[in-house]
């Protein structure tokens, strides 16, 4: 006997989203058609789900916000009239029991499951349920962390730049999986990678396109090279490496899949069994199908996949619903706004960024060619301890910079 489940998304979607199935195979099956889902069933689920976590007092109590905050986005679902995809299913509901278990606040997890994937003006939709919730609020110890993370990797930010660190952060610590979405330019790789490297430090990064395969993300055999003579075993001209999903994976760290919408679905939903589950309250174990001789890899205590996605005013190029919803959708607004206050600050952050390179780099060929840069000559010591000349090269290239940029965006 065989079972299928297929998402009724047909409708406004294309092949290069979604595969369609024909008239032809579906006359092959007994369709059975799911009723919309009652509010008051919603709410008997979503209670019940809450009754399974240690601490559900809080989530209880505002319960009937949550189930009216699920109803608007369903609504809006039909309408369509929303920038990004309003698509919710019991999973948004889920989401939020995951972040009451660690005493995230109901307002706070009300905007990481439902409304933080839309751009500010459409949030403001959802303003009076959210009032209900009470005040969004951060927590101190993970705002100074957010803060370190922001002036270490020398980036110009704003409160709404820091609020969506903290909510990907947020899902991220609680097993959820972010997929971080904005405009052209708007900066959402190096947002992905601070979000990275502020949770763990070390990361696996992939940038996507239409040509990534399943090889990419998840491995595959390649030639082994030996230097072995009368090696009789074929098998062993060839070995399995890992693709970053599951170097990840086997760590217990974030994976980047950057511009995750222009890879094909056919590839990208191969992740939806990891997406659909949980490392840190789950013991998560991924068939590596592509592998017959791994047995299922145990996603280790940490592992989460991080995805950006680029819209633009077509829309033209967004991922399914059915891989929308297993994310936490979080919206980037552009937050860069050109003056000379902030163009100062710009200028003066990559100017230290650069100078940090530099030096990481310098200590780097020493260490490597094992030089002693201390025993340079004495002429060169002076010119390197006189401030007037530091300063006199900082401002020349402080110069450079500005002047690049007045005529790039005050023309």
């Amino acid at each position: 006997m065989v079972i299928l489940t297929m998402n009724g998304e047909v409708k406004g979607f294309n092949e290069k989203q979604r595969n369609v199935l024909t008239s032809n195979i579906l006359s092959k099956f007994i369709i059975i058609h799911f009723d919309e889902m009652e509010k008051e069933e919603c709410k008997d689920i979503f209670l019940k789900l809450l009754n399974n976590n240690d601490k559900p007092n809080e989530y209880i109590k505002k319960s009937e916000y949550f189930i009216e905050l699920h109803q608007k986005m369903i609504d809006e679902m039909k309408k369509n009239t929303k920038s990004i995809d309003s698509i919710v299913t019991l999973r948004n509901l889920k989401y939020c029991c995951y972040l009451n278990k660690n005493n995230i606040s109901p307002r706070n997890a009300a905007e990481i499951s439902y409304v933080a994937r839309f751009p500010k003006k459409e949030r403001k939709d959802f303003e009076l349920i959210l009032e209900k919730f009470g005040k969004f609020q951060i927590n101190k110890e993970l705002d100074d962390e957010i803060e370190k993370g922001l002036k270490d990797n020398f980036l110009y930010y704003n409160d709404s730049y820091k609020k969506v660190v903290y909510l990907a952060l947020t899902a991220i610590r609680e097993g959820l999986h972010p997929l971080l979405i904005g405009e052209k330019g708007s900066g959402l790789t190096t947002l992905a990678k601070l979000i990275a490297s502020i949770y763990k430090k070390e990361y696996e990064f992939l940038l996507c396109c239409s040509e990534t395969s399943v090889e990419d993300l998840i491995g595959c055999y390649q030639p082994k090279i030996e230097n072995k003579n009368n090696v009789q075993d074929l098998s062993s001209f060839i070995k399995w490496k890992d693709g970053p999903i599951l170097r990840a994976g086997r760590k217990g760290i974030s994976v980047i899949l950057d511009n995750i919408n222009y890879s094909k679905p056919q590839v990208i939903e191969c992740l939806n069994p990891l997406l659909d589950d949980n490392s840190k309250y789950n013991n998560v174990k991924y068939n590596v199908l592509e592998n017959e001789n791994e047995e299922p890899v145990e996603m280790k205590n940490g592992f989460t996949i991080i995805g950006t996605m680029i819209i633009n005013k077509d829309n033209n190029s967004l991922i399914s619903k059915a891989l929308m919803n297993r994310f936490v959708d979080i919206y980037l607004d552009d937050y860069l706004e050109i003056n000379d206050i902030s163009l100062d600050i710009i200028i003066d952050n990559t100017i230290q960024k650069l100078n940090k390179e530099i030096n990481e780099s310098l200590q780097n060929i020493k260490q490597n060619k094992n030089l002693d840069l201390n025993k340079s000559n004495d002429s060169n010591d002076e010119d390197d301890n006189d401030d007037s000349s530091d300063s006199s090269d900082y401002y020349s290239v402080k110069f450079k910079i500005h002047d690049w940029f007045n005529k790039k965006y005050f023309k």
